[in-house]
C-alpha cells in the first residue's frame, strides 16, 4: 500500500519526537494535520508540493521521502532537493 504524503510526515514528525505543533506556515490543503505540517516546514524539513499546498493525500515518491529524511537528519537544509541532497 502506497503512503501519503499526509501520513509519512505525521511519522516523521513522531520519529522526531516533536510534540508542539507551529501553524505559522499555512498550506490549504491539510486537515486536521495543519500544525505537523507547519511544524516541519517551520523547521526546514519540507517545503510543500507549491502553489500553498502540502499534498496531504499525495502518494509520496522515495525521493520526497528520502530528502524530508536527510533534512530532517541534518544532511541536507530547505534548499536542497534529492539531487543535491544525496551527494
Amino acid at each position: 500500500m502506497a503512503q501519503t504524503r499526509g501520513d509519512f510526515a505525521k511519522a516523521l514528525y513522531a520519529s522526531l519526537g516533536l510534540t508542539s505543533t507551529s501553524s505559522s506556515t499555512s498550506f490549504s490543503d491539510t486537515g486536521g494535520m495543519g500544525g505537523v505540517a507547519s511544524t516541519l516546514a517551520d523547521l526546514g524539513i519540507t517545503n510543500g508540493v507549491g502553489g500553498g499546498k502540502f499534498g496531504t493525500n499525495q502518494v509520496i515518491t522515495r525521493g520526497q521521502a528520502f530528502t524530508m529524511i536527510a533534512r530532517a537528519l541534518g544532511l541536507a537544509d530547505a534548499s536542497d532537493d534529492i539531487a543535491t541532497a544525496s551527494q
